[in-house]
């Protein structure tokens, strides 16, 4: 496929690189995904990351999430506010 396609909606290149396009289509085409993200209740339970963020999550009991910021600069998927 043409891997421009994309790029003039997102900026980038259509490539697994890009985590982006990864949780959009996941939430396009996971039906309970996004049944919730729509629920107020559920949507806070949701969540996407790295294997490193799952990692933690998993080692500390589910007590703890974090990632390596370097890795948000190349998903653009942290608010750096």
């Amino acid at each position: 496929g043409d891997i421009n396609r994309l790029r003039p909606m997102t900026g980038l290149p259509l490539a697994s690189y890009f985590a982006g396009t990864k949780v959009r289509w996941l939430v396009e085409n996971v039906t309970k995904l996004r049944e919730d993200l729509m629920d107020e209740e559920r949507r806070d339970q949701v969540r996407f990351g790295t294997v490193d963020t799952w990692l933690v999550y998993q080692l500390t009991g589910s007590k703890a999430t974090t990632t390596d910021h370097s890795i948000n600069d190349d998903t653009d998927t942290e608010d750096d506010d």
